[in-house]
């Protein structure tokens, strides 16, 4: 979750730092960011961190060095978002817009797309929680933030005018467009630290399963890592 959270702020202000017209954003005459966090939880909590510090820790204390302004970050959650036109005065303000929510009904858009036509054209929406698009079944399953493009490893990065915009199905609204930031899997833009991440996880693991013998070694009422072992055998399960 923090891997998500930071890198994906790490991209966004990348782009800001692109698109602010003057005087830009390594400016000490600027004003201070304002940045919209929608969702509080396990990945809103890193994110409030990552946008204060630009997602770069390096240049956080390069500006702060410099003298220039920070950012103000904004946090709101479920209780706050039905109240459109708060949310409204929020958005004519925010440079960053980042959903960071958990829905338990991915059916329901948390911020319709006739909102985002309040945010200066500059501004950026960074999608951390990447719920997918499924028109499969309905009702359909949509982004907490109506029209936005869903981005990968390949592409995550999408201009106001990009193709990809076109592709959004027609059930949704897209007229007003802003700059998005939107990965399916933010951990991996830096592959090296996400595999050493998960190779961290899993050496316990191994060396649990090394131990024992292999899965017939595996005591199901045994210490941790047995016990996770040995939920993993279908042998346990059928």
């Amino acid at each position: 979750m923090k891997s998500v959270a930071w890198n994906g702020c790490e991209i966004s202000f990348r782009v800001l730092d692109k698109v602010l017209p003057p005087p830009g954003l390594k400016n000490p005459h600027r004003k201070p960011l304002q940045i919209t966090l929608l969702g509080s939880g396990g990945v809103g909590a890193h994110a409030a961190q990552a946008a204060i510090r630009y997602g770069d820790l390096d240049l956080w204390h390069t500006c702060a060095t410099q003298n220039i302004p920070g950012n103000i970050v904004h946090i709101i959650d479920y209780d706050l978002t039905p109240h459109k036109n708060a949310v409204r005065e929020l958005l004519k303000e925010s440079h960053l817009l980042i959903d960071a929510t958990q829905r338990k009904n991915p059916t329901k858009i948390i911020i319709p797309n006739e909102l985002i036509g309040d945010m200066p054209r500059d501004a950026v929406i960074l999608d951390l929680s990447v719920d997918p698009y499924d028109f499969f079944k309905k009702p359909y399953e949509v982004k907490a933030i109506e029209g936005i493009p869903q981005g990968n490893l390949d592409q995550y990065i999408f201009s106001p005018d990009d193709p990809a915009w076109e592709s959004i199905p027609r059930k949704l609204q897209t007229q007003n467009r802003r700059w998005v930031v939107s990965c399916y899997s933010w951990p991996g833009l830096h592959p090296k630290a996400c595999m050493r991440r998960y190779g961290n996880q899993l050496s316990p693991l191994l060396r649990r399963f090394v131990a024992a013998g292999g899965y017939n070694g595996i005591n199901p009422d045994g210490r941790y890592h047995e016990r996770a072992l040995a939920r993993g055998i279908l042998k346990n399960w059928v």
